[in-house]
């Protein structure tokens, strides 16, 4: 998809050409349960202070191209299309929102010239937009353009463009209006305590390019591969799939031009190359989440780190849909419940995340979330005892071949993971041992990550996932448990429905009252831990991994890592 040979680019960067080389030469121009933020002090300090990837009070360079190593591809470049994942961090770099997040988690103004006012009753927030604005092509960006954007994902005649972002907003906001070129109005139909977290961080796409096509032209758009038109800190130079995407600074960018001449992720499929890259400066920087990577990365005197919290839950998800011969398996409760106590998660800590790289997860919010609840229960320890006894009570018989079955059916399944992430194929590995001492006939199948969420949010074709719950800046998952994210484009990846669980989720959105909310989401909790839609597995940690002559990356962590990295502007390297 390389498109820029008129635009003076390093003949290095065409397709099939990429080389480190290249770029250098053109440079002459815990217990079971995480309860608490202490078991992640602990992995902090154990992996040593963070570090801002190279020394203080250097002088920024302007110049030079910053390579970040990646373990997957990127799905596309047009944000109105995508959900959380590696996709997002290239798009925020590419196209502003009205707000971003910095490194802890707190909305600051990006394209919005300060805060929103919020009307006293909470439903209308009116939005004044920075007058300096320009897209890449010299237009200025105006509120048309962040009506547009949010019309793609909310208004009746775009329903068939492929948004996740469609149900959440289709269900609480009532209108968006531009009065002026200025101003932008959303009206909501109710409370919605998320709003500004979940939806004021979407990239702003430019009406002036895609306003003419079609919902379904809009899906397949050249642009969401290749975007000619951008208003963020860099500018699309080529997308090589599987290889790299390479950005270059934006010059007419309103924040300021950045240091960097170019920014490339570089996609880097397995663990071992990953290292050897960042060890020989073949890649500037990189997470790593490997934990038996740590201890050589570390060792290597021209690396430095910062450890973090990943932003994730690594989940197994089940897929309940009828129509599918796995949803006859897991109609069942007791089933699903059996499965969740013959899986031995404390052993897969020691045996994959070697007791320092994740923690027990047991619930889909984050023990740093003010909405987790320690109590939920029940708790799925390991108890093999108890897991047979609950497929006795279901009807699934053990056969001479040890499987099980009912009705002519075998407990039969597969579960799916990405080839592209190593600790995910070793959680479906442990799985597959665990639940066979059950009866269950388990096989594993690694895909492609791009192939792995086409499962996970579109097509739905699998039995089992192992796949991420991203919780936001705001702990709410409407669209993973709900009717909202359910069908394609949505979140709800096992198809789930509750009547109960839509109720509860608009009441804990309905109300910016913390206790109310935290006693809403505190009885999803424990319905999810009953039901089992799906196991939350881990709530991982990792390291960014730095060269010592990258300066400015300091506040990469938990909220910046796959989301906005405001900073860029100011991230510069050095010869040594």
């Amino acid at each position: 998809m390389g498109r820029h040979n008129d635009r003076g680019e390093d003949p290095s960067l065409r397709r099939g050409a990429w080389s480190r080389r290249g770029f250098l030469f053109g440079m002459a121009g815990a217990g079971a349960t995480l309860a608490s933020a202490s078991a992640l002090a602990a992995f902090l300090e154990a992996c040593g202070n963070a570090s801002t990837g190279g020394a203080k009070n250097v002088a920024p360079v302007k110049g030079g191209h910053l390579i970040e190593g990646s373990p997957q591809d990127i799905l596309g470049l047009n944000p109105v299309l995508l959900s959380p994942g590696i996709s997002v961090l290239l798009t925020d770099m590419l196209f502003e929102p009205l707000m971003v997040n910095d490194n802890q988690g707190n909305l600051i103004p990006a394209l919005a010239s300060g805060q929103p006012k919020v009307s006293s009753d909470g439903l209308t927030y009116t939005f004044s937009l920075r007058k300096d604005v320009k897209w890449s092509d010299g237009q200025p960006l105006t509120s048309d353009d962040v009506l547009f954007t949010f019309n793609l994902m909310f208004d009746q005649a775009y329903s068939a463009v492929r948004s996740p972002w469609r149900g959440d907003l289709t269900a609480n906001l009532a209108s968006i209006n531009a009065p002026d070129p200025a101003t932008v109005v959303f009206t909501l139909k109710r409370q919605y305590a998320p709003f500004l977290a979940t939806h004021a961080v979407h990239g702003i796409v430019p009406k002036h390019v895609l306003g003419s096509l079609s919902p379904a032209q809009i899906n397949t758009s050249d642009f969401n591969k290749a975007p000619t038109v951008v208003s963020g800190v860099f500018k699309f130079v080529e997308w090589a799939q599987g290889d790299h995407v390479t950005l270059a600074r934006n010059d007419s960018y309103y924040g300021g031009q950045s240091h960097l001449d170019q920014y490339v992720m570089k996609v880097v499929g397995d663990d071992t190359s990953l290292i050897n890259l960042l060890k020989t400066g073949g890649v500037d920087c990189a997470r790593v989440q490997t934990t038996s990577s740590f201890a050589p990365l570390d060792a290597e005197p021209s690396l430095t780190s910062v450890a973090y919290a990943v932003n994730t839950i690594v989940t197994a998800f089940f897929n309940l849909n009828q129509s599918r011969p796995a949803g006859k398996i897991f109609s069942s409760q007791k089933v699903r419940q059996a499965l969740a106590y013959a899986f031995d998660r404390q052993s897969l800590i020691k045996s994959v995340y070697l007791d320092v790289g994740a923690k027990v997860a047991d619930q889909f919010f984050l023990p740093n979330s003010w909405a987790f609840d320690p109590t939920v229960s029940p708790k799925y320890t390991l108890d093999t005892k108890k897991a047979e006894q609950l497929l006795d009570e279901d009807g699934w018989v053990k056969g001479s071949d040890g499987i099980r079955a009912k009705g002519g059916q075998k407990l039969s399944f597969e579960i799916t993971t990405s080839s592209n992430a190593k600790e995910y194929t070793l959680d479906a590995q442990v799985m597959q041992q665990q639940w066979k001492s059950i009866g269950a006939d388990v096989s594993v199948k690694a895909i492609a990550y791009t192939q792995e969420i086409q499962l996970a949010n579109f097509t739905h074709a699998f039995d089992v996932i192992v796949f991420n719950t991203n919780p936001g800046l705001d702990p709410d998952l409407t669209n993973y448990w709900t009717t909202q994210g359910y069908g394609t484009g949505g979140l709800n990846a096992s198809d789930y429905i509750n009547p109960q669980m839509d109720s509860l989720f608009s009441t804990a959105t309905a109300t910016t009252d913390k206790a109310r909310r935290k006693a809403a989401y505190s009885k999803i909790s424990n319905i999810l831990a009953t039901d089992v839609p799906a196991i939350p597995i881990v709530y991982p940690f990792g390291k960014f991994y730095f060269n010592k002559r990258v300066h400015g990356m300091d506040s990469i962590g938990t909220y910046t890592l796959f989301g906005p990295r405001p900073y860029m502007k100011d991230v510069f390297v050095t010869s040594s």
